[in-house]
């Protein structure tokens, strides 16, 4: 199965943390978290604290750095199938997502240990002119993990026809 991760993080560098993470399954389930004690605001550049704090939505979604854990590790559970993580950015979010998912020294047996880069994939398709139109995404980790995922299924069923 198909999983499509997204998330967002402090700033672009060596010291990011995690805000938040989402997960959308082919299938349509969805995870999403919000972390409420991984970083402060002072930890958040500009662009963060502008675009990305103000959508956030701790009343529902907050929780620590173990419950999050906790709703990732049920949340691959209850797929019960071979899971495939796909990213737009897994240069960043596959790290925070390992952080999350690998826990007193357990790594899940149905999830694949690498993530599937989708701008590769997205590069490879264009280079065999097939035009490939990336919209604008919120910055939210949910709403992104929804745009890839329905981006994914729009270009994957254009390709079988082709």
């Amino acid at each position: 199965m198909k999983v499509f991760l997204d998330c967002e993080f402090t700033q672009i560098n060596a010291q990011a943390k995690l805000i938040s993470l989402a997960l959308v399954a082919e299938d349509g389930r969805e995870l999403y978290v919000e972390l409420s004690d991984s970083y402060g605001f002072d930890d958040c550049s500009g662009f963060v604290k502008e675009y990305v704090l103000r959508q956030l939505d701790q009343a529902r979604y907050g929780c620590t750095l173990e419950e999050a854990q906790a709703k990732l590790a049920g949340f691959v559970s209850e797929l019960h199938s071979n899971i495939q993580i796909l990213s737009d950015a897994p240069e960043f979010d596959w790290e925070f997502f390992c952080e999350l998912m690998y826990v007193d020294s357990h790594w899940p047996v149905n999830v694949s240990n690498r993530p599937l880069n989708l701008r590769d994939w997205y590069n490879e398709l264009e280079s065999n002119e097939i035009v490939i139109y990336i919209p604008e995404v919120p910055h939210h980790a949910l709403f992104d993990a929804r745009i890839l995922a329905s981006l994914y299924r729009s270009i994957s069923a254009q390709t079988k026809t082709r």
